[in-house]
């Protein structure tokens, strides 16, 4: 796994990792890891999402290159 792909721990059993493409998220249940790929746009509108739940404003700042 690549500097880039180490998984960080998000807290209630929930992991993270960046594979340059997408967000993985995984969830080991038992002896079975669930995982959700997001990419981009998926990940926008989770922060969309978040903002109108919790009454918060998320800003997103892409770095150069990085297309949204």
């Amino acid at each position: 796994m690549s500097a880039q792909q180490r998984e960080s721990y998000l807290g209630d059993g929930l992991y993270a990792r960046d594979d340059g493409f997408m967000i993985w998220l995984r969830a080991p249940r038992g002896n079975v890891d669930h995982e959700v790929a997001l990419e981009d746009s998926v990940l926008d509108e989770l922060f969309r999402f978040i903002e109108q739940k919790r009454s918060v404003k998320i800003t997103v700042v892409r770095a150069e290159g990085r297309k949204s």
